[in-house]
C-alpha cells in the first residue's frame, strides 16, 4: 500500500484538475509530511511504551525477592509458549512442564520448580535401584 499511495495521489489530484507537474510536486510534499507524521507517531508510541510498561516493569523486577524472580521467569516462558501456540505459524519451540532454578551468590543453585519424568506411585521400586526418593506434589 505504501508504494501505491504516491501513484494514487497523483491520479486523484489529476482528476481534481491539477497538472501533472503540480500533482507530482504536491504528492511529494504530502508523502514527506506523511512519513514524518508516521515517524513521529512511532516515536511517541515507543516513548509511551517505555514510560508505562518497560521502565515500571524493570523497576519492579529489580526489587523482586529471589523466589518471585523464578515465578516471573516461568510465567514469561508460559506466555511465550501460548503466543507461539496461537500464532499462525505455530512454531512449537517451548512448552510443557518447566524446570525453574535459581542461582545466587548466597544460596547457590536451588530448584524452585522441577518437573518429574514419572509418577513415583507408578514406579515404587525406582528408589530401591537408584538409592533416592522422588517427592511428587
Amino acid at each position: 500500500m505504501h508504494e501505491k499511495l504516491p501513484r494514487k495521489s497523483i491520479e486523484s489530484l489529476k482528476k481534481e484538475g491539477f497538472g501533472a507537474a503540480d500533482a507530482k510536486k504536491a504528492t511529494g510534499v504530502f508523502h514527506s509530511l506523511t512519513v514524518d507524521a508516521l515517524n513521529e507517531f512511532g516515536q511517541f508510541m515507543n516513548d509511551w511504551e517505555n514510560n508505562f510498561y518497560r521502565i515500571p516493569m524493570q523497576s519492579s523486577v529489580t526489587m523482586l525477592p529471589k523466589d518471585e524472580l523464578g515465578l516471573l521467569a516461568e510465567s514469561l516462558v508460559n506466555i511465550t509458549s501460548t503466543r507461539q501456540r496461537m500464532s499462525v505459524h505455530q512454531q512449537n519451540t517451548v512448552g510443557g512442564a518447566i524446570d525453574v532454578a535459581l542461582i545466587s551468590i548466597g544460596d547457590g543453585f536451588i530448584w524452585l520448580n522441577r518437573k518429574h519424568y514419572f509418577d513415583n506411585t507408578l514406579n515404587p521400586t525406582w528408589h530401591l535401584t537408584h538409592g533416592a526418593t522422588i517427592k511428587t506434589t
